[in-house]
């Protein structure tokens, strides 16, 4: 007996002793044994839990950690040979090559004329990444390389400095954004970004490295700054480690629901959009009945090719969804049913997403899965873990491009759905949905003109319900012109459109107007949808008048029915689009030239033309490789100008295109925005050779041809010092005026940003230079992000990093009517608006008068089609600003346009009432009593219908 419990109590410690040493084995796995790391296809760095990935330039752009976001970008800050310091701006993109363990890239720039080799290496080792970065310029130097933390993460966390703890400032309010300096310039070997195991990242150095820590909060940038000295002002070298732990400190939603809102198609196009080629206006698409895999209806392509006369050779088709808001790093699958009528398609399905890179006028990046469609339903998925996106906004979508000849086809497409994880069984988001289609292109009338309207409602539940569906009109100033309300019982899987089945409304007001439908369930809402429509007057030009003022900068998408648009109220003048002429594309290799792409745009100007419009020719913009003058390694070769044995070839594509148009083209811009290397990497000498050649060549060809200068950017120190240089070498006086882009500051109101400012700069400058005085100037783009209303708040847009803040349709129509009067007043010539369309579904420009798809218009579309009805060939006399916060805008032609910046009531002295405007147009009279006109002025401009003299004003 005794031997036995011997034993046994023997074997018991065994076990534990085994069991203890299993269980430190395993923690110890889970903190210090290294991790997998791995470079993924898309040279991203990842592990099982963490994922980084570059800019295209070779910069650190992210590091997470499953979906916390600790590394938001990264920097070099660089000294000049007088010890200025900046940041410098990388090429967008560079050279990059994959290895199983390492990431290498290097790139050969200019910046301010000096020439930069940066190169730079990503080293796997272990459970450590190796990151080095070289700089090398003969007038700058590296003085720090700066990696940006996200502060949302670390905010009243700690920190700690080669065993020394310190801590990050809490973030109170928003009021409490303020620049701190946490510790500067402080000799270091370990950074641990965090004590928490969930975002401890690491960064080790050798003996000779200082670091500073800064909090910074501006309009470009809000970041903990990691400020790593460079001792030998060239290189760089540091170790990353990713955090510790290995337990997501934010579990998956369980929720398996379809996040996309409508995907069967039940209710109508709500919360999707289709787009083709630029110039596609042949092909339609509609929600038709048809029996599929998941329901009655499906979204029904008809892909036609493209006119032959646009000489092009490939066409494509998007579907895309509205934007939906869900975590990084959240694995999705997304499904859908699709069929061809009788055609096998080479297609792919997409997932969209704004990049966070800060790449000036990027569209949106994608991550894709390529199918073939067939003639038969199939249904496809496409699993993946969501990379990070502006406001964690991705949208979905199919998308194919084909040769042209070759696209004719119907698709069929339905049951989209989205779940978190692995699922592709299709499923309803809601138990109850509301849609409605109007019949009417644009959703535009004229003025008197019925509106139709077709609604569905569907029960997606297995109950019958009972709901309450209601319908609101809101007038331009969000009046109720028309609500009603109706009762239904709907059995399970049924689709109604008994709700306002013969409704029709008649608008009364010019502007745009808004259709609001809620369906209720036991009083409570359950699901709505809104709709933008509007009314206008029609004013198209009845012939070209080349004195018109008012133009647009177009963007790609639906091209032909965008232009028309702007010829129904009034527009004259466009500017880029569709209609490109850039150097790369006509000239593609020193003994071709593009004839395809001539006799495209060829038929762009017979397009303006039959609507009594036309189009500017921007010169330059993107030079080819054969002819460029960028270093070796570059691959921004397109900014750079020409060699300088390459500029009698630049004076050859001047010349082919000025005898392509011959006297049909009205204006040449050289150039767009060479003050800044997004556009232009060269010197203002250089750029007075490309206004030289450009000039000489025009005049030959078309001497009654406008010739305009630069294209500059908002008027600053910058655009001034770029401009006067290159005034001051150019041996041309054939230059008829200069063309900037006053932007408002920060993108805020014109008013409150003093944009004439920008118009006294300019024109002083040029007061300086030997030009003609009577030059002209032309604001070829100006504008603001404006999103339509009916968007979500985190639906992402381009150029994010510009804009202060966002504003209202109506407070951008109200903007765009300032800028006019206030740009005429002080002597402007022309003036395009950017952008004409917001965009696709998928990539949008926020400015936009023409919404999505170009599905419908926004606010300043209205306002615009009365501003150009009323302004147009006349002559402002006087802008006058009261102290009273009032603003007169007197006009030759009877005409006075007024607004204020607060609430007024004003007096103004008139023996007869004054017929006036509203900011939309429509009509109203104000009677005087006893030779007084009492009328109550707000931010708003009012047109009146007379020439008012400023005595005639009595200052409140």
């Amino acid at each position: 007996m005794k031997t036995l419990i011997h034993t046994t109590t023997h074997k018991a410690r065994f076990l534990f002793l085994a069991f203890f040493f299993t269980f430190n084995l395993l923690s110890q796995t889970q903190s210090s044994i290294p991790k997998e790391i791995w470079i993924s296809k898309q040279s991203h760095i990842e592990s099982k839990n963490d994922f980084m990935s570059l800019k295209a330039n070779g910069h650190l752009k992210e590091l997470m950690h499953f979906s916390e976001l600790l590394i938001k970008g990264s920097s070099f800050l660089i000294i000049d040979q007088n010890g200025k310091s900046e940041q410098v701006r990388l090429p967008d993109k560079i050279k990059l090559e994959k290895n199983d363990n390492s990431l290498t890239f290097q790139s050969q720039f200019k910046h301010k004329e000096s020439e930069i080799n940066f190169q730079g290496k990503i080293l796997i080792e272990g459970d450590k990444l190796q990151i080095s970065y070289k700089f090398l310029s003969p007038k700058f130097k590296m003085s720090h390389f700066i990696i940006q933390l996200n502060p949302e993460s670390f905010f009243g966390d700690s920190f700690r400095i080669d065993g020394r703890t310190l801590n990050y400032p809490a973030l109170e309010s928003e009021s409490k954004k303020l620049w701190q300096t946490l510790i500067t310039e402080t000799p270091f070997t370990n950074f641990t970004a965090s004590l928490s195991k969930h975002k401890n990242l690491r960064i080790t150095t050798g003996n000779d490295s200082k670091i500073t820590v800064k909090y910074i909060s501006t309009r470009w940038q809000n970041n903990f700054s990691l400020l790593l000295s460079c001792k030998d002002q060239k290189s760089i070298n540091f170790k990353l480690q990713f955090p510790e732990s290995t337990i997501n400190p934010k579990p998956l939603s369980n929720n398996q629901a379809n996040l996309l809102s409508n995907g069967s198609f039940e209710v109508g196009m709500k919360d999707w959009g289709v787009s083709f080629s630029s110039l596609n206006d042949r092909s339609t698409y509609s929600t038709q009945i048809t029996k599929t895999p998941t329901g009655q209806r499906a979204l029904v392509i008809d892909h036609k090719t493209v006119n032959p006369k646009y000489k092009q050779n490939y066409t494509q088709l998007k579907i895309q969804s509205e934007f939906i808001q869900i975590p990084a790093r959240t694995p999705i699958t997304y499904s859908f049913d699709v069929k061809s009528a009788d055609k096998i398609i080479n297609a792919k399905m997409v997932v969209r997403y704004q990049s966070v890179e800060n790449i000036a006028n990027a569209g949106t990046s994608i991550e894709r899965k390529y199918i073939r469609i067939s003639p038969l339903w199939k249904r496809h998925s496409f699993s993946l873990r969501l990379p990070r996106g502006m406001n964690n906004a991705y949208s979905f979508g199919l998308e194919y491009q084909g040769k042209n000849e070759n696209c004719k086809q119907k698709v069929f497409f339905d049951g989209a759905c989205v779940k978190i994880d692995h699922s592709a069984d299709y499923s309803a988001q809601k138990e109850l949905i509301i849609g409605a289609h109007i019949p009417q292109t644009n959703n535009l009338f004229e003025l008197g003109q019925e509106l139709h309207l077709k609604t569905y409602i569907k029960n997606n539940s297995k109950n019958n319900q009972i709901i309450k569906a209601k319908v609101k009109i809101l007038d331009p100033h969000d009046k109720i012109t028309h609500s009603q309300v109706q009762n239904f019982k709907l059995s399970s899987g049924q689709v109604t459109n008994d709700f306002l089945k013969d409704f029709y409304y008649r608008g009364q007001k010019l502007g745009p107007h808004k259709l609001v439908l809620e369906i209720y369930k036991n009083n409570e809402l359950v699901d709505s949808y809104k709709k933008a429509f509007g009314f206008i007057q029609s004013n198209p030009k009845s012939s070209f008048k080349r004195a018109s003022k008012f133009g647009l900068h177009m963007g790609g998408n639906n091209y032909q029915r965008s232009l028309k648009l702007a010829s129904k109220i009034g527009f004259t003048w466009t500017r880029g689009g569709a209609f490109h002429n850039s150097w790369k594309a006509y000239q593609p290799s020193q003994n071709h030239w593009n004839k395809n792409f001539m006799d495209r745009n060829l038929a762009i100007i017979d397009d303006h033309e039959q609507l009594n419009m036309t189009p500017i020719v921007i010169l330059g913009v993107k030079t080819p490789k054969w002819a460029s003058s960028a270093p070796l390694l570059s691959k921004e070769y397109s900014l750079y100008p020409p060699a300088d044995d390459k500029y009698t070839d630049f004076g050859n594509y001047v010349k082919k295109i000025t005898q392509t148009y011959g006297k049909r083209i009205h204006a040449y811009e050289i150039w767009n925005e060479p003050n800044t290397s997004v556009f232009y990497r060269g010197s203002p000498g250089e750029f007075a050779k490309i206004i030289d050649s450009s000039s000489a060549n025009i005049t030959s060809e078309n001497p009654d041809a406008k010739i305009i200068g630069f294209g500059l950017t908002h008027y600053d120190t910058s655009s001034s010092e770029f401009m006067l240089k290159s005034l001051k070498r150019t041996q041309s006086k054939k230059l008829n005026g200069i063309s900037f882009h006053p932007y408002s500051d920060d993108r805020l109101s014109p008013e409150e940003t003093n944009v004439q400012k920008q118009f006294e700069w300019i024109k002083k400058d040029l007061k300086t230079t030997k030009l003609n005085q009577n030059m002209e100037l032309w604001a070829t783009e100006f504008g603001w992000f404006a999103p339509h209303e009916n968007s979500q708040k985190f639906t992402p847009y381009k150029n994010a990093q510009v804009a202060k803040k966002l504003v209202s349709e109506h407070e951008c129509a109200r903007f765009y009517v300032q800028m006019v009067n206030t740009s005429l007043a002080h002597g402007l010539d022309k003036l395009f608006y950017f952008i004409f369309q917001e965009g696709t579904m998928s990539s949008r420009w926020f400015h936009g008068f023409v919404g999505p798809n170009a599905e419908f218009l926004k606010a300043p579309y209205y306002a615009a089609a009365i501003a150009i009805k009323n302004l147009d060939f006349k002559t402002c006399l006087k802008q006058h600003r009261a102290t009273s916060g009032l603003v007169i805008n007197t006009y030759k032609e009877n005409m006075t346009v007024l607004w204020a910046n607060k609430d007024l009531k004003v007096q103004i002295k008139s023996a007869l009432a004054l017929q006036c405007e509203d900011l939309y147009g429509n009509p109203f009279v104000v009677n005087q009593v006893n030779g007084i006109v009492d009328l109550s002025i707000g931010k708003d401009p009012i047109y009146i219908k007379k020439t008012l003299s400023l005595n005639q004003f009595i200052e409140p």
